[in-house]
């Protein structure tokens, strides 16, 4: 039995994910899908909760799938990091989108973040552009 994090940004994130763990995820494993929202507006908090329907019903009926949003005012890695100690996930999946060296440096990036600060292995599932 394997527990995965999954960590989301949005719609497009978690179908790349959810595909990506279509082919993976066995009956008895569980699903624990996390939107942190950094802002509490309306509009942000339904971008969450259309992000986290998309894991709920997407896989065989004997896995156990969890989906929240959460806002405890921690960075995006961080709050993935506490939840994936809370939940003893035994891996960490998030999609990744490219960024440019600039971007990187300015506004950081939650995947080389969270690599830098776990010891759980983490599957990155590649974004287009």
């Amino acid at each position: 039995m394997v527990t995965y994090l999954v960590g989301t940004d949005g719609v497009e994130a978690s179908t790349a994910v959810r595909e990506e763990l279509q082919d993976t995820v066995e009956a008895g494993d569980s699903v624990h899908a996390v939107y942190v929202a950094t802002e509490t507006d309306a509009e942000e908090v339904q971008t969450g909760n259309d992000a986290l329907e998309l894991f709920r019903g997407a896989f065989p009926e004997k896995v156990r799938v969890d989906a929240r949003l959460l806002n405890r005012e921690r960075e995006p890695a961080g709050e993935l990091l506490v939840e994936a100690e809370e939940v003893d996930a035994d891996r960490i999946v998030i999609a990744a989108r490219p960024h440019s060296r600039t971007e990187r440096f300015v506004f950081g990036s939650v995947s080389h973040n969270l690599l830098e600060r776990t010891t759980c292995p983490v599957t990155l599932v590649p974004l287009g552009e």
